[in-house]
């Protein structure tokens, strides 16, 4: 066994141990303060303490114990697990058990932590999502996440509270394949925002947007012409470091340091990628390097040569680099997909040769052309303009790389099949944020182990085919069913593509059906009406979608066309075009209560969410005293958890009163403790008073015997 406090540099499990056991220690920090020598700048690629004049002629200071983010001098508040940012890589090996002790050291804030692409079987009470799964970890509190990692790839770790993912509490979880020695680096990116933190992002984009010098910022846009939310950045960072570009025409930036690769030439490297950002993709590339990309969120599938890769919020994708070019410094380029010439942010990394010079690289991009065509995998849209002489691979088209693992078809061929439109419809236009135009109402209970106390089920609440409503939106699934599941992106108020996260499961990736494109242009057109009938009022721009259905009411479950059931990619992370749809399959043999929504930060917070209610008979009990929580009064105090132990107000983790049940049982059990007291006291004064009448004889004829002795004498 081992057991070790996780440091900022991370935590590797031995691969021979059962379980792997560490920490991750939850604080605020400042960013660019060291903790001895306090304020610091950034100045050619280093760090100078505040009060040095000349920096050419001074000693520098180690970025490895500063939080530089973009190097903005003034300081920016952060949550982050040991210290650092992003925080410590965890890397285990498939089928080990990891425990991990969090502890909220936290001045106001709760906290819980999700095992991003970790399906939690058997163990769905450690999928790390507050009111949904568990009760948020109150400040001053400790809670120990214990689960079996599998199966092995790429995964990760983040806050599942508010908007704390990118505030920075958030890091690298593997899970190694034992017969892998392949050498490999993690890269983490992030958008990064350092006049305010993510809670003002959230606000701002729910109260009509950002104003600058008494004007209201405008939205930036994509290629295709889709609109991105109105969410703030200011730079990017790639393993917490990145700098900020004051122009990004001329690349004046201001030198901060960066993250470095080593590699070694002729040597192959797995790069692990993880966008952990609020909102936006990023187009990936390494300069006079192919990469070959080999898996996406921990699947392999198999290999494509491309130029760069597309990555949403909480997608991974692992790529080979091989480092066959001469000695020398590469720029690694993560870049927002924005067309804005003053928006076009980027993020730089150095990929760096052994003997290489340590200074920054002067590599340029590839070079498409008529004769080098660049293939770009994971696109959001169908197109890149003609004259970009670059290909789009969407990731449907991607196939797993043995054949060995099809869609899961029932033998009855009956398959439960379920619309979801992802969206904002709303009566005068853009509503709220929701799944079939329900906004997602976190209940104030652990949804999973407290069900019988949830009272915002949507059965109460004004919902309808072209109603909004707020409410515990959820689906029942029924043990081992096949679900197949098209996800929609259609009807009033759609706007923007949306990255899918669903807990609990790897789906498999059917088919992807993208919108109408111009070829030409690659600009937007409108939505895939051939394929999907939305129903409700008006068209596919006017009508909620609420309740889609198939246009063509001969198709569905296996008879799609154009779904590939041999050898279809996994993900548990799928972008979902604008005005188009996504046909995903599980089966639903995983009894849990599993959140799916959408990935951008601020959808999710915002309701863009549904729970799959999965087996709830099967639910596998929590460990003994399992955190329980509610409001104060309780509505149900009637109620005890059918999965929940009962707990007393000393128990570790309780945070409120026992249910009146509980309450019951605790007076039956001291009254009769007080009568048997009473009980024993009586017989021990009736004892007490035989004993002082004995005593008192005793003495009486002793007196007696004594005078009369006297008295003969």
């Amino acid at each position: 066994m081992i057991s070790l406090v996780c440091m900022a540099e991370g935590f590797e499990c031995g691969i021979d141990a059962e379980v792997c056991e560490t920490s991750l220690i939850v604080e605020y920090r400042l960013t660019m303060l060291h903790p001895t020598q306090k304020k610091v700048y950034p100045y050619q690629g280093k760090l100078y303490r505040y009060d040095v004049k000349d920096p050419e002629n001074a000693t520098s200071i180690s970025p490895e114990e500063v939080i530089t983010a973009d190097g903005w001098e003034e300081e920016r508040l952060v949550i982050v697990a040991n210290g650092s940012l992003p925080g410590p890589a965890i890397t285990v090996y498939e089928g080990q058990r990891l425990v991990v002790h969090v502890i909220n050291q936290l001045y106001t804030d709760t906290l819980s932590i999700h095992w991003h692409g970790q399906p939690q079987k058997g163990t769905p009470w450690m999928d790390g999502v507050a009111f949904v799964t568990q009760c948020p970890i109150l400040p001053g509190q400790k809670f120990t996440y214990d689960f079996v990692a599998r199966p092995k790839g790429t995964y990760w770790y983040h806050s599942h509270v508010g908007t704390q993912r990118t505030k920075g509490l958030y890091g690298a979880l593997i899970v190694r394949d034992r017969t892998d020695n392949m050498a490999e680096h993690n890269l983490l990116v992030q958008g990064w925002n350092h006049l305010w933190s993510a809670d003002m992002d959230q606000l701002k984009y729910i109260t009509n947007g950002i104003y600058e010098n008494r004007k209201k910022r405008r939205n930036s846009f994509q290629l295709d012409g889709d609109m991105f939310s109105t969410v703030l950045l200011t730079s990017v960072i790639i393993n917490g470091r990145g700098r900020y570009y004051s122009n990004f025409t001329t690349e004046a930036n201001n030198a901060a340091p960066l993250s470095v690769f080593r590699v070694q030439r002729g040597q192959t490297y797995r790069f692990r990628v993880i966008n952990a950002d609020i909102l936006y993709p990023f187009r990936v590339s390494v300069d006079n390097h192919k990469i070959t990309v080999v898996a996406t969120d921990g699947y392999d599938v198999q290999p494509v040569s491309a130029e760069s890769f597309i990555i949403q919020s909480g997608e991974r994708y692992d790529f080979i680099l091989a480092a066959d070019q001469a000695v020398g410094n590469y720029w690694i380029r993560a870049q927002s997909l924005e067309i804005e010439p003053d928006r076009l942010h980027r993020a730089h990394a150095i990929l760096r040769y052994d003997n290489a010079k340590e200074i920054d690289p002067v590599s340029s991009t590839y070079s498409c052309s008529v004769s080098s065509r660049c293939l770009v995998v994971n696109c959001p849209f169908l197109y890149y303009p003609e004259g970009d002489f670059t290909d789009c691979l969407s990731v449907d088209k991607l196939k797993a790389l043995v054949d060995d693992d099809p869609a899961h078809v029932p033998s009855d061929r009956q398959i439960k099949e379920y619309f979801l439109n992802f969206g904002f419809p709303g009566e005068h236009g853009f509503g709220q944020a929701s799944v079939n135009g329900r906004k997602l109402k976190l209940p104030p209970v652990s949804a999973l182990t407290q069900p019988l106390e949830i009272e915002s089920t949507c059965d109460r609440a004004d919902c309808g085919e072209e109603k909004e409503c707020e409410c515990t939106y959820s689906l029942s699934l029924n043990h081992d069913d096949v679900v197949q599941m098209i996800l929609v992106n259609m009807g009033k108020g759609t706007g923007g593509f949306h990255p899918v996260h669903l807990h609990g499961y790897s789906f498999y990736v059917l088919k992807i059906g993208y919108g109408f494109y111009n070829n030409i242009t690659g600009q937007y057109i409108g939505p895939k009406t051939d394929d999907i009938n939305c129903r409700g009022s008006g068209d596919e721009r006017t009508s909620f979608c609420n309740a889609a259905t198939w246009r063509n009411q001969s198709w569905g479950g296996d008879d799609v066309p154009g779904l590939n059931l041999l050898n279809p990619p996994r993900k548990d992370t799928l972008i979902l075009p604008n005005g188009g749809y996504a046909v995903i399959r599980i089966k639903a043999d995983n009894p849990g209560l599993w959140i799916l929504h959408c990935h951008m930060q601020v959808h999710n917070v915002d309701g863009m969410a549904v729970l799959l209610n999965n087996s709830f008979d099967r639910i596998p009990k929590p460990s003994k005293n399992f955190p329980i929580c509610h409001n104060f009064p309780t509505a149900r105090p009637d109620v005890v958890p059918t999965t929940t132990p009962a707990l007393t107000s000393q128990e570790n983790g309780a945070c409120v009163k026992q249910s009146e049940n509980a309450d019951g049982q605790y007076i039956v059990v001291t009254v009769g403790v007080l009568v048997g007291v009473l009980f024993i006291i009586l017989i021990m004064m009736a004892y007490i008073l035989y004993l002082r009448n004995q005593v008192k004889k005793a003495t009486h004829s002793s007196a007696s015997y004594v005078l009369e002795t006297h008295y003969q004498h």
